[in-house]
């Protein structure tokens, strides 16, 4: 996968695994684009391996602005 671009958007979603985000495309959303996924989607964790089909709802756009801990809700307590 291509490295990701500070300040743009991507479709990505939640590993139902491991919990990390991760990107359903390289490419980036158009700035201001009205994306609507119309079919759930199968797809693998780069990271954990997790496979898992995804609704559109669970699938979403995010700004990439910095590097975090890869996790939703943060990291260590």
């Amino acid at each position: 996968m291509k490295a990701k671009e500070f300040g743009k958007s991507y479709l990505v979603v939640f590993c139902k695994g491991c919990k990390a985000g991760f990107r359903v495309q390289d490419e980036p959303v158009p700035e201001g684009a009205n994306v609507q996924v119309a079919a759930a989607q199968t797809l693998t964790c780069p990271g954990c391996g997790h496979k898992a089909q995804y609704q559109p709802p669970e699938i979403r756009v995010a700004k990439y602005q910095k590097e975090g801990p890869g996790k939703r809700g943060g990291g260590a307590s």
